[in-house]
């Protein structure tokens, strides 16, 4: 059936190895690293804002925003990396908007578990693909939500908070603060978010609170939101339990990385917070209890030896990352020694899936079109070249063009293994250039000119560009696809590359968390598989009922990826960190956090 007329303005799942797309948001990198260094955003919109501590303060209170149900626990949502393609990402609003949304699990009598919908809505970074701006996060964000949960539906508003990743900060983070961060509480559907700043801090009662930071593309910690995470902590009652949400899962990097810094900065900010400005009076123990990020569009939650659970959880519907390149156990250098090491409990999709998925790269040129034919442009003026001068030097001289490119390329999608990405390029780069003089001596023998090229001349080579266009784009893109399939696979390489190219929107994911007492209960929410843009169906919008859905047959039941992850804060020791604040100083902005008697 074909889909809605009225959903064909939404888009469809973004086409990252479009060349335009590929120009597009190289020039937005550029533009917002240099705008970023030079003229943070984050630093005018404190500047704009001078609030004073004590209003910082009262703008955390969400304990009668998020009120306990009646059995006294508070129910909190977190998506992150949402409002790519609008199937996925409305799949996973049409079930955050239910009242009541009754889960598969095969371990509960009944095979089944129903979870009310959070008062709290967390979303954790990159609320829109591929870049941002004012119409991107109307048609992939807003409207997807108001759809599932339309203004002025029955009950209170759920709030809304949003901590922005890297493709919101793609324009200077100006359309982020202007759609979300005013001085009135703005809608998105139902939701109502009285956000100010990019980063927040939460109180939602019973010592339990929510730090969300803003890490922007530099992956620092700006001083004014510092300050404002140091006043927040000297405030909290001491062995307040804390919920920390980050951008980017620094856990997956090792300690020179900037997302692990940052990461470990705002919790030596929890750490050295004390009783008052006396170092003496000791320290408040406050606790670190669940660390949650998005990023990577797969789910993986690994767990510290003393319960603290890292759980990474960026499924709201951008392309799926597969797993297969999660490492068993993780160091945490900042942690102390017997207590360094995170070891993985789950992943979703699982290793098999991911892997069995990573084969559609095989298909590369058929997914990616545009990329093959920029692949056969590229075949055809170096493949001409060689027709009319066969020689051993042009061969080389090809290599060394095709090198210099892919080398650059596969080198800055990588943070550690830019050696092991170097070599592998210049494999892939041998590949392409002994396929192109393959080509090259096919058309002459066709031609009738000896082994050598001698005759042929430059005049005659525009008749060769259609066979070795033809060429670049099915056998230049198997090959580029071939390349990401092996380096994904088994040099643990190109993951990120590997699964845009597929574009998939299977797999995806949100959290439904419940506060009661000390302890905080994870349910991960999975979607198997999200509706086409066909199957989709209008209806009169009623409190239980949006007015989209997906009828049975086409139907995506939710279901639990694992069993509830129960984590009890009071077992969950004080934030005591193993590396010394001074350490810090090189790599992020201003100062390290302050000693007590600031």
């Amino acid at each position: 059936m074909p889909p809605d007329p009225k959903l064909t303005q939404y888009p469809g799942m973004t086409s990252w190895f479009d060349p335009g797309l590929l120009i597009r948001l190289l020039l937005q990198t550029i533009v917002s690293g240099i705008f970023g260094k030079y003229a943070d955003h984050r630093l005018i919109v404190a500047a704009l804002d001078p609030a004073s501590p004590e209003t910082h303060r009262k703008r955390t209170d969400l304990s009668q925003a998020v009120p306990p149900d009646p059995d006294g626990a508070r129910w909190i949502d977190y998506v992150s990396d949402l409002g790519d393609g609008f199937d996925a990402t409305y799949a996973i609003a049409y079930h955050l908007a239910q009242p009541g949304l009754t889960v598969e699990d095969g371990t509960l009598p009944g095979g089944s578990v129903t979870l009310p919908r959070g008062s709290l809505l967390v979303m954790g970074g990159d609320q829109v693909y591929p870049a941002s701006g004012m119409e991107e996060y109307r048609t992939r964000l807003i409207e997807p939500y108001a759809l599932a949960l339309p203004d002025g539906s029955p009950g209170p508003n759920p709030q809304l908070f949003l901590v922005p990743g890297n493709h919101d900060w793609y324009d200077g983070l100006v359309a982020f603060m202007a759609r979300f961060c005013r001085s009135k509480p703005t809608a998105v559907g139902h939701w109502r978010t009285p956000q100010r700043r990019s980063y927040f801090a939460l109180d939602l009662g019973d010592d339990w609170w929510i730090w969300g930071i803003d890490i922007a593309l530099s992956e620092s910690m700006d001083q004014p939101q510092a300050d404002y995470f140091v006043e927040i902590a000297q405030a909290m009652r001491p062995g307040a339990k804390i919920i920390l949400c980050t951008a980017k899962p620094g856990w997956y990097e090792d300690e020179k990385q900037g997302a692990f810094r940052s990461l470990h900065y705002a919790a030596q900010i929890i750490a050295n917070a004390t009783e008052g400005k006396d170092e003496s009076k000791g320290s408040r123990n406050l606790r670190i209890v669940l660390v949650l990020s998005g990023d990577t569009h797969h789910y993986a939650r690994y767990e510290s030896s003393f319960d603290t659970q890292f759980i990474t959880s960026g499924g709201g519907g951008a392309f799926l990352h597969g797993t297969q390149g999660l490492d068993e156990t993780i160091r945490m250098p900042w942690l102390r020694e017997e207590h360094d090491t995170l070891t993985l409990k789950t992943r979703y999709p699982s290793l098999e899936r991911s892997r069995s998925l990573l084969r559609e790269n095989l298909r590369f040129a058929f997914r990616n079109p545009g990329f093959a034919a920029l692949l056969g442009g590229i075949y055809a003026i170096l493949g001409a070249w060689a027709f009319a001068r066969m020689r051993l030097d042009t061969g080389l001289l090809i290599w060394l063009v095709l090198s210099t490119g892919l080398a650059a390329y596969f080198r800055g999608q990588e943070t550690v293994r830019k050696g092991r990405a170097t070599l592998a390029a210049l494999a892939h780069a041998a590949v392409h250039a002994a396929a192109i003089l393959a080509v090259a001596a096919l058309c002459l023998r066709v031609a009738g000119y000896p082994p050598g090229g001698a005759g042929a001349g430059w005049g005659r080579f525009l008749g060769v560009l259609p066979p070795f266009f033809l060429a670049g784009w099915l056998v230049g893109g198997t090959l580029f696809g071939v390349f990401l399939w092996l380096t994904a696979r088994f040099l643990d390489l190109n993951h990120n590359d590997a699964f845009s190219a597929l574009r998939l929107d299977t797999d995806r994911h949100f959290l439904r968390l419940r506060i009661a007492g000390d302890t905080v209960t994870v349910h991960a929410v999975g979607l198997d598989r999200v509706p086409a843009r066909g199957e989709w169906r209008r209806q009169t919008p009623t409190p239980d009922r949006p007015s989209l859905y997906a009828p049975p047959a086409q139907g995506f039941p939710p279901r639990l990826i694992e069993r509830p992850v129960t984590v009890n804060a009071a077992a969950v020791p004080a934030a005591d960190l193993a590396v010394d604040p001074d350490s810090l100083k090189a790599d992020l902005p201003g100062t390290p956090p302050p000693s007590p008697e600031r």
